[in-house]
């Protein structure tokens, strides 16, 4: 850039670039090293990436687990959707943990649990891998107790601090409340939760479903339900640290006493309940959103999506920023392919991406970041 711009105007100008771009500024200049290394700018660049260009990572899983590593392909979700996708290369993620189960994304961040393999045999003790893709650098955690499996986990970045963040909870050995331990990236350590801050002792008998979490705005969602009982959603304020309940309306909480499906995606930063009823070919499915005023939480019915009924659905993926639905669609054969369902137009755009009867997909939205950047090397393992 040139000497007569003014350094300032020169920061605005690179906090728009695109982190490629900052990476070979980075590599020609000293000066302009030292700024993309430095934690402010690394903070204040990703807090704006946030509300920047969105893109989506499409995440298939391959079972049984020894078949085939997960493939993860990126595609840029804006007006050109989905013409530019890219597979992903994943070696820096697939040399810790073969085998991955997402428990988050927040701020260009993906956070996987599952098992490290220290030989070619040996599958062993639980870890979480925090993942950045657009700098391919990842950050290990080791548990001396590893994570068990009874355990309900999450992840997310703190918006005030940009400290990534994971989150465990499960039952107290009393089985009359739970235990909560918080980890700060910043930290490498794990602290517990404060008592006061755990609000779930009203349900004993929550499960959750761990396979559905969402991040949002500075909290993580998951959705659960209590035995013989209602749907609900536990959230977890990734500032003050505090677990709580959010209560369904009737409709949706009782679902479960009706034999209806529910699950929670990220819609134009909302959260959304999805309900569907489940019946063979009925590709009805019900969108509500959580309306935030203050410490209330209440639920409002949008739409309904109704997809063209000869298109056999197997599972909904997510979301795009324009709202399209992303869905697994089934051939005769059990294989099948994902698209993109508009539902005003009921138009279906092909994303080119298969996925056998052996598998399931799941997509999430990210931006780029530099967070991790400051981590010395590809690979980072901490023990805890």
């Amino acid at each position: 850039m040139s000497d007569h711009i003014p350094f300032e105007i020169q920061i605005e100008i690179m906090s728009w670039l695109p982190v490629k771009s900052l990476i070979r500024f980075g590599s020609v200049s000293k000066t302009f090293k030292s700024l993309i290394g430095s934690s402010k700018f690394i903070a204040d660049y990703s807090k704006l990436q946030y509300s920047r260009r969105q893109h989506l990572l499409i995440i298939s899983y391959q079972y049984p687990l020894y078949a085939k590593h997960n493939s993860f392909v990126s595609i840029v979700d804006d007006d050109t959707f989905p013409e530019h996708k890219r597979f992903l290369i994943t070696s820096e993620c697939r040399e810790v943990l073969p085998y991955q189960t997402l428990i988050g994304s927040s701020h260009g961040l993906f956070c996987f649990v599952g098992h490290s393999r220290y030989n070619e045999s040996a599958m062993l003790m639980a870890v979480a891998v925090i993942w950045n893709p657009s700098i391919r650098k990842t950050v290990t955690i080791r548990p001396k107790k590893g994570f068990q499996y009874s355990e309900t986990l999450g992840f997310g970045v703190c918006p005030n601090t940009v400290d990534p963040k994971i989150v465990r909870f499960g039952k107290g050995s009393c089985k009359d409340n739970y235990n909560a331990e918080v980890f700060t990236l910043s930290s490498r350590m794990w602290r517990s939760i404060s008592s006061s801050n755990i609000l779930l002792s009203m349900h004993i008998n929550i499960s959750f479903i761990q396979s559905n979490v969402v991040v949002i705005d500075g909290f993580i969602y998951w959705l659960g339900y209590v035995t013989s009982g209602p749907f609900l959603i536990v959230s977890f304020d990734l500032t003050s640290e505090k677990l709580m309940e959010i209560h369904l309306p009737d409709e949706l909480g009782l679902s479960c006493q009706r034999y209806h499906n529910l699950e929670i995606f990220k819609l134009r930063e909302s959260l959304t309940v999805i309900r569907h009823e489940g019946k063979a070919r009925d590709n009805v499915y019900e969108v509500w959103k959580m309306e935030i005023n203050g410490v209330t939480r209440s639920f409002t019915k949008l739409f309904n999506i109704d997809i063209l009924p000869e298109l056999l659905v197997r599972n909904l993926c997510g979301f795009t920023k324009n709202g399209q639905l992303i869905v697994e669609a089934v051939h005769d054969s059990c294989d099948g392919e994902l698209i993109v369902y508009e539902p005003c137009t009921k138009s279906i755009i092909n994303l080119g991406i298969n996925w056998s009867c052996y598998g399931s997909s799941e997509s999430t939205p990210y931006t780029e970041s530099l967070l991790l950047m400051l981590v010395d090397k590809p690979y980072t393992l901490i023990y805890t």
